[in-house]
């Protein structure tokens, strides 16, 4: 019976280390870019090129859309050229939803608080809000 008891308590404690107050119910969804580096949108900011050169770009729009199933879908349009890029995510629980996003173009990392998605891309960080 101590067996069983000692091995309940370890289960326990193993479940709550995983806990986090997130409800992942409400993460998926459309979210807006709001502002680039503190600037609202339009903003111009410096991003290094493919050349390595840091240069000044501006931002206009941008969106991503987070699924249920770890899927994303992201545009952005940078100096009037929109890309889109989709991949896999995957949320890491702690108390302030972290994000591990990937691609073929790269990996970057966010925060979900409320309807706030904060990314954190190479030097940037890009705030969108959930619309909806």
């Amino acid at each position: 019976m101590k067996k069983i008891l000692a091995l309940g308590f370890v289960w326990l404690l193993v479940a709550c280390s995983a806990y986090s107050p997130f409800d992942v119910s409400e993460m998926p969804g459309t979210y807006h870019l709001i502002s680039v580096e503190g600037q609202v949108l339009p903003a111009t900011v410096t991003d290094v090129g493919d050349d390595g050169t840091p240069q000044p770009v501006t931002i206009t729009f941008g969106v991503i859309q987070l699924g249920l199933n770890g899927e994303f879908l992201s545009r952005i349009t940078v100096d009037g050229k929109t890309t889109t890029e989709s991949g896999m995510f995957t949320l890491v629980p702690s108390e302030d939803a972290r994000l591990n996003f990937s691609s073929d173009g790269g990996a970057f990392g966010a925060i979900l608080s409320g309807n706030r998605l904060t990314v954190y891309d190479d030097s940037l960080t890009f705030v969108y809000e959930r619309s909806g």
